[in-house]
């Protein structure tokens, strides 16, 4: 229904069904468990990347950080 509504946006379940049972962890999963695995996957990276980060970078000391914001 959606690639038949909208037929320019992009539909990665339409180059391959094959594909849907390693992306959302079911061969039954429709467009929308796609998207929410995605996302999911994404906000973890996006918080493994953060983490490790902020583990390897050495903090400010407080002198740099006074009078950094006014309120």
């Amino acid at each position: 229904m959606y690639g038949q509504a909208f037929p320019d946006r992009f539909d990665s379940t339409a180059l391959n069904p094959e594909h849907i049972r390693f992306i959302a962890l079911s061969p039954l999963a429709k467009d929308m468990a796609v998207n929410i695995f995605g996302a999911l996957r994404s906000l973890i990276l996006c918080m493994t990347v953060t983490i490790g980060f902020s583990l390897v970078t050495k903090p400010k000391p407080a002198g740099e950080l006074r009078n950094l914001v006014h309120g």
